[in-house]
């Protein structure tokens, strides 16, 4: 561990990689707290943790299979970007304040986005240390 440490490369990408698990954690927990805030329904509160957790069950295997055999440091820029997106759309729908019904739905296609995204990050993590 401390050879790789010792490296800046490193060192910026595993701060990196600290940063954005954090955030996307944070995320995961904040957004079936928006919808149970915007809503006061446990059914949508079901719903959007159901839509973040369903992707990992489902996809888990299939996207290591095909992360295997592409580059693993552009799938992890890409989902970074893809996830970059997705909050500035859930951030744009917030300032403009749009009605209720569309924030509910605008949550639910970032958090099905989000969550798909983190797994295509995390399989290229796990596959980028372990070749």
């Amino acid at each position: 561990m401390d050879n790789l440490l010792k490296n800046r490369n490193n060192r910026l990408y595993l701060s990196s990689v600290v940063t954005d698990n954090f955030g996307s954690s944070l995320m995961m927990f904040a957004l079936p707290l928006m919808v149970l805030d915007i809503t006061g329904s446990g059914i949508h509160l079901s719903f959007i943790s159901a839509i973040e957790t369903i992707p990992f069950l489902i996809l888990g295997l299939p996207i290591g299979a095909i992360i295997d055999r592409l580059d693993v440091k552009k799938i992890i820029v890409f989902s970074d970007l893809i996830r970059l997106l997705s909050y500035s759309v859930l951030a744009l729908a917030l300032a403009l304040k749009i009605p209720l019904a569309f924030m509910i739905f605008v949550i639910y296609i970032v958090s099905l986005a989000v969550s798909v995204m983190n797994i295509l990050s995390t399989v290229s993590e796990i596959t980028l240390f372990h070749s």
